[in-house]
């Protein structure tokens, strides 16, 4: 067997485990929603959180896509702030470059 599959089994049991522990400890009577949902933030907001940049985009990239389907205007304007910001980051990195520029020569 495959250790790799046995070190994802333990982390997934862990946090099931953990879920577990939460939902008894928070209330017995509504378990279900609330485990439903405590596993959906453990398994998704641990593989966006402590993810590299490129899964990161990846998860921001299908986010977007979902909402051109659902919500198309308002995806929009949200990708419209983005890329405003982006611009503005562009922007200021290249005035740094050229205070850089301005100060070596």
């Amino acid at each position: 067997m495959d250790p790799a599959a046995n070190s994802v089994r333990d982390v997934a049991q862990k946090v099931e485990d953990k879920v577990d522990t939460e939902i008894a400890a928070y209330s017995a009577g509504h378990e279900r929603p609330l485990r439903s949902y405590a596993l959906f933030l453990a398994t998704y907001g641990s593989a966006v959180a402590t993810g590299c940049p490129f899964c990161l985009g990846q998860w921001v990239g299908t986010a977007f896509v979902g909402g051109f389907i659902v919500a198309p205007r308002a995806t929009r304007a949200v990708a419209s702030v983005f890329a405003v910001v982006t611009a503005s980051d562009t922007l200021q990195f290249a005035y740094a470059a050229l205070e850089r520029s301005e100060q070596q020569g």
